[in-house]
């Protein structure tokens, strides 16, 4: 039976990744250790290269980009790790590698990523750098700790997400010696030998999330990251695929548990009290998607993310109270609910939260809203693998060619394989979206990836892009 601590999911709380090559950061650092004694005492945080000239009294940022002499010097090191170009010079060489593995860059981002080819080079940015705080929530903790939520109830320990993108990083430069010389050349240049790798962490489940978001990062990326998938892949488009992944987990992973406490509270408010299994299923739908045909005002989700959102965290520091004071401690969920239903000093508290609109949780709001939208729209900046699309005030659902390549090629489980409509929207539902059959056969047909007529329903076929 469910004990009554997994009622409240130990996620710590986010704030907005400005670039999206930071959630793969995140992670790498995650499996790494780095001995800063050499840089003083001062707080430092690493980005690629910063667009425009800033400074930032809470923490000394250090560009890692290879420039003036150390980008000699980096054309010296790829040199010795066989990367010459008959007539060309090392640093000219240098400057191009540097430039070939920059990230997007935002028409109105102030700093640039490096892309996360290598181990290393998704080492070149982390979130203090890119954050520009001492301070920055531990995203790939997050990420990490989604990821074991989604390990079905009773497997064996496995490889923790950072620990699989790690094995996955490090295939791609077994397999790749261009990108393993380069990987070389900028880790000795950036870290000399202060860089220490950490054991790669394992985690067992912690109870059962069927049917969430939770659920679709675990298997996801348990497929992005193996090996059959890594091969199949080019580099950069591994890594935006990666990216895709982690920014949809982590979105519609508090999206999800902010709907949840709401889905909590009106149970004990309203005495119909669920079983676990029940309020998991209760949650349904998180993010509605309405039909591309009707209106933008229709399709506005703004007001509902918001105001979920809001009352999914009032909710969640009312239980926190609690479970501070050791109430749940040894009880199991059904009876943790009935005790809060039983007892008005627990009710009152929970009715107030859900009509409180005293709203404090923007931090909250952008972390998911930023997340999922869509960056920028056209030319070199343009974002094909976001899921909203913002329109003056409206928000909607509007998914990007590239994001719908995404979640369907890893319904296909394996690359070169096929799947259906069926089995999408399945999978669609594992993230709380439930989009109209012609919406998302729509979007397959314009990606290139259904197969036979459109009249066969969810019987279309799928086949995965690569």
């Amino acid at each position: 039976m469910t004990d009554a601590s997994s009622m409240i999911l130990k996620f710590n709380r986010p704030q907005y990744v400005s670039i999206p090559e930071g959630f793969v950061s995140a992670l790498a650092w995650q499996c790494f250790d780095v001995e800063n004694s050499h840089l003083g005492a001062d707080p430092v945080g690493r980005i690629y290269r910063s667009i425009k000239t800033s400074t930032s009294k809470r923490v000394r940022i250090l560009e890692t980009t290879p420039e003036r002499e150390s980008l000699s010097a980096f054309g010296r090191e790829l040199a010795l790790n066989g990367i010459t170009v008959e007539a060309v010079d090392a640093e000219v060489l240098a400057q191009a590698v540097s430039n070939s593995v920059s990230g997007i860059q935002s028409e109105k981002g102030t700093i640039q990523a490096a892309s996360p080819l290598t181990p290393t080079f998704a080492l070149m940015q982390d979130m203090r750098g890119i954050q520009g705080t001492r301070n920055p929530p531990d995203l790939g903790g997050i990420l990490d700790d989604m990821y074991q939520y989604g390990i079905p109830l009773g497997s064996e320990s496995q490889p923790s997400a950072s620990a699989l993108w790690l094995r996955a990083a490090k295939q791609r430069c077994d397999q790749d010696p261009l990108l393993a010389a380069m990987d070389d050349a900028i880790r000795k240049l950036t870290f000399s030998d202060t860089l220490s790798p950490l054991d790669p962490a394992s985690v067992l489940p912690i109870a059962d999330f069927s049917g969430t978001p939770f659920v679709w990062f675990q298997e996801s990326w348990s497929r992005l990251t193996s090996e059959s998938w890594v091969s199949a892949l080019p580099a950069r488009v591994w890594a935006d695929w990666a990216t895709t992944v982690l920014r949809m987990s982590f979105a519609m992973g508090f999206l999800w548990e902010a709907t949840w406490y709401v889905k909590l509270a009106k149970s004990v408010v309203s005495g119909d009290l669920l079983t676990w299994q029940e309020s998991i299923k209760s949650v349904g739908e998180i993010l509605p998607w309405r039909s591309m045909r009707s209106s933008t005002s229709v399709r506005d989700i703004a007001a509902h993310l918001s105001w979920t959102v809001h009352q999914g965290a009032v909710v969640r520091e009312q239980l926190s109270n609690w479970d501070k004071s050791g109430i749940f401690e040894d009880l199991s969920f059904d009876d943790a609910l009935a005790m809060m239903h039983s007892d008005e000093e627990y009710r009152t508290p929970l009715k107030q939260a859900l009509s409180n609109r005293q709203k404090n949780t923007r931090n909250i709001q952008e972390a998911i809203r930023y997340t999922l939208k869509t960056r920028d729209r056209v030319g070199e900046t343009a974002d094909y693998y976001g899921l909203l699309r913002s329109s003056g005030r409206y928000l909607t659902v509007d998914p990007g060619t590239e994001w719908i390549t995404v979640v369907a090629s890893l319904t296909c489980r394996r690359p070169g394989t096929e799947a259906n409509v069926g089995d999408l929207m399945e999978n669609l539902q594992l993230l709380g979206l439930y989009p109209e059959l012609a919406d998302v056969v729509d979007l397959l047909e314009r990606a290139g990836l259904a197969r036979g007529s459109a009249d066969a329903d969810q019987g279309v076929r799928i086949q995965s892009a690569f």
